[in-house]
């Protein structure tokens, strides 16, 4: 990563649109506590080690990865997933499995799904899961890492339309990192992602290059590692663009707001 800085707020769905898998999983590496920074990390106006990271992981951010599959032993039954979780982070289980089957009817799913093995479950199922472990522990982050992978379109449209209400209900802060722009459309606020630089905070509409270009689908898949901006081809580059973009909300020499 280049140069990246987030404001994640509670009672808030920030997305980060990325078609850059290795910045998004640096990231989260960095978030959990899993990876060395340079820089701060804050919360709640306290700066946060990487050692100190780890300690609040999951009881104060949880992370949810793009194979939410393997937040599960295939030895174990949903409920003792929970259970265990609950344990771990000083909750009443009976809080713990009532907060996960509440979510579960938030995305229509059945209780009796705490009882099933992890293999058991479909793509749908086993996202929804993941989600309502997470919330159960009543986190005051949550870290969506790429939610759109193995739904199909209608699952998506689904989940989606249910993530957006029920967010809105929790005082935490979500953290939604994804390449599709179809989930952008839950967030309050976007950043845009590419080569490790934010290239863009949207409060709007999108108006950087590579923001309208990935929007429309015409997706850039090379960017350019070192100095100047990293969307290599970019239908505007010219004179300029060789040098780190200014700095703000919108990176560009060609476009400003």
């Amino acid at each position: 990563m280049r140069e990246v800085s987030l404001d994640v707020e509670k009672e808030r769905v920030t997305g980060l649109l990325a078609l850059d898998q290795i910045m998004k999983r640096e990231l989260a590496e960095v978030l959990i506590g899993y990876k060395e920074f340079k820089g701060e990390l804050l919360i709640d106006g306290k700066r946060l080690t990487t050692d100190e990271l780890r300690g609040v992981r999951w009881r104060r951010i949880a992370y949810i990865p793009p194979d939410p599959s393997s937040l599960f032993d295939p030895l174990y039954d949903v409920r003792s997933h929970v259970l265990e979780v609950s344990r771990a982070h000083g909750i009443e289980e009976n809080v713990a499995v009532t907060d996960f089957v509440e979510t579960l009817e938030d995305f229509d799913l059945r209780e009796d799904l705490l009882d099933e093995f992890p293999h058991m479950l479909d793509e749908y199922e086993i996202n929804v899961s993941a989600l309502a472990l997470a919330l159960s522990v009543s986190p005051d982050y949550v870290i969506l890492h790429d939610p759109s992978r193995g739904l199909d379109e209608l699952e998506l449209a689904y989940y989606l339309k249910v993530a957006q209400r029920v967010f809105k209900e929790i005082d935490a802060g979500f953290l939604v990192m994804d390449s599709d722009p179809k989930v952008m459309e839950i967030t309050d606020v976007k950043y845009v992602g590419h080569g490790g630089m934010i290239l863009e905070v949207v409060r709007g509409e999108y108006m950087h290059p590579f923001s309208l270009d990935v929007t429309s689908l015409r997706f850039p898949l090379t960017f350019r590692i070192g100095q100047g901006c990293p969307y290599w081809e970019c239908r505007l580059r010219g004179e300029g663009c060789e040098v780190d973009p200014p700095k703000g909300e919108l990176r560009c020499v060609k476009i400003s707001r």
